[in-house]
């Protein structure tokens, strides 16, 4: 599709390409994939891959593991350097230009199991700068954008942007790298919070300590609220707040019925291969087959939602986009990231404005994957290998669903099965009640009812996404993780 050359020297040369790949269903479309390619005729080392040409031998890796590329985006930056493709070119954007110049010294790889992107730490000077390359570049990315609103309107909870790279032509524009200040962090958003509720569980049986989780949960509520705060009133084009009609809240209701719809039509038929627990909890669920707002009584608070402003959200909201680091007082805090938009979600759709609740139910979830997690390595810690089905297991025989579990376990475990319940309702009560209070003092008429903050009707509708997102879960897990299904279906059930 397009191609430059990034640097050359007599032992390597770095390319930059693009390249089109043509789907084998009729009915994609062709997928661009952004390949920065390192070619070096030295001899064979780790990391690179051999390659024969007709005439001689080279060997090859990705280009983001080299410091000639690295050198490219970071000196780029300082310059706005634009290269010139065969059809197109590559452009740098600065935000940032402090400490641009120097040499990169080091490169190395952050993370690990992310497909998608390849994101690389790299030391310039006497610090270090963050690379994340998106490989798929086909659907239009919303994250450059995100993050210039968010850093233009001050919000603080983010690493600060340095630059991107987009590539641009006659007929379309790709956001192909960003590249933001590195901070050390202790780990993503499930780290604190898990080591409280696993203290709690272990050594305060029966009288759980919630002040630390509950002091994390505000935070993270309060922190929600300054991020729609600057989205909300960004000047931006494509930011800013507009209206929630009748007819973006039946949309709404309409896009979860099809989930609903959608996975009831993918599990039935395949529940005989999710093995006897599950099939028997997917057979146990009343999934209905009216409108989701005519079966679900809760749900009736749904129609409050007239009247409120819909904004630019994060879409796919939870702990793991949350970095966990010290602030001034050397407290726990958090930094967002990857506002890459739903990624269940293509093209515009990545661009929605959406209730700023969404983002509010959406991490919600992630409180009770957390739970389920930190339990289960508990009981397998104490020997059973089983712990997802004592817990929903132990949760339904409440509502009165009996499953067959093998072995059976002690009357213990559910004692400490509701108290992480407990657990679970406290941190997201106390960070609703920190999105409000922060909400509030900063003046915002987002999520207003009647002109005042209505903590019921926020608690009602945040559940409706709540359910949403337990649907999307659902859907992934049965099609790429069947053993964890559990938890979403649970969920769901513990929510209707």
């Amino acid at each position: 599709m397009d191609w430059a050359t990034i640097s050359s020297r007599p032992s390597s040369t770095v390319f930059a390409a693009l390249i089109q790949v043509l789907p084998l269903a009729a009915q994609a479309g062709p997928e661009v994939f952004y390949v920065p390619l390192e070619v070096c005729f030295g001899p064979e080392s780790d990391g690179w891959a051999r390659v024969r040409s007709p005439d001689r031998e080279f060997l090859i890796r990705e280009g983001e593991y080299s410091t000639e590329y690295n050198d490219f985006l970071l000196k780029g930056l300082a310059t706005s350097k634009v290269t010139e493709m065969r059809n197109g070119r590559l452009s740098l954007r600065p935000f940032r230009v402090a400490s641009l110049g120097a040499e990169v010294t080091k490169v190395e790889t952050l993370g690990g199991g992310d497909t998608t992107n390849v994101v690389m730490r790299s030391q310039v000077g006497k610090g270090y700068i963050v690379i994340k390359t998106y490989k798929n570049v086909s659907e239009s990315n919303p994250e450059p954008e995100m993050l210039s609103a968010l850093s233009n309107g001050g919000f603080r909870n983010i690493p600060s942007i340095v630059g991107d790279l987009s590539y641009i032509s006659t007929d379309r524009g790709l956001a192909l790298t960003i590249m933001q200040e590195f901070l050390e962090s202790s780990g993503d958003g499930h780290e604190p919070f898990a080591k409280h509720l696993r203290d709690e569980i272990e050594y305060l049986p029966g009288k759980m300590d919630q002040r630390p989780s509950k002091g994390l949960a505000r935070r993270v509520g309060a922190i929600i609220a300054s991020m729609h705060h600057v989205l909300g009133n960004s000047k931006m084009e494509g930011f800013g707040a507009s209206a929630i009609t009748s007819k973006v809240i039946r949309a709404w209701e309409d896009r979860v019925d099809e989930l609903l719809r959608g996975f009831r039509g993918e599990v039935f038929p395949n529940s005989e291969k999710l093995g006897v627990f599950v099939s028997s909890l997917v057979g146990a669920l009343d999934w209905g087959e009216g409108a989701i707002h005519d079966r679900l009584p809760p749900m009736a608070g749904v129609a409050d939602m007239l009247g409120m402003k819909r904004i630019r959200t994060h879409q796919d909201l939870h702990l793991s986009q949350l970095l966990t680091v010290r602030n001034d007082n050397e407290q726990d805090d958090f930094l967002v990231v990857d506002f890459e938009g739903d990624p269940q979600r293509s093209g515009v759709g990545r661009r929605e404005r959406e209730c700023p609740l969404r983002d509010l139910g959406t991490m919600a979830r992630s409180f009770s994957y957390l739970r389920y997690n930190v339990l289960e390595g508990l009981f397998r810690d104490r020997g059973y290998n089983n712990g997802l089905e004592i817990i929903s297991s132990a949760e339904l025989r409440e509502k009165g669903v009996y499953l067959p579990i093998t072995p059976p376990p002690p009357q213990t475990i559910d004692k400490v099965v509701k108290a992480s319940r407990e657990w679970e309702k406290t941190v997201r009560e106390v960070m609703i009640e920190g999105y409000l209070a922060e909400a509030e003092r900063l003046g915002d008429h987002f999520i207003t009812v009647g002109g005042r903050i209505d903590s019921v009707t926020i608690n009602s509708i945040t559940r409706f996404w709540e359910i949403e997102k337990a649907l999307l879960e659902a859907r992934y897990e049965l099609h790429h993780r069947p053993k964890y299904l559990i938890i979403p279906l649970a969920g769901y059930l513990a929510l209707i």
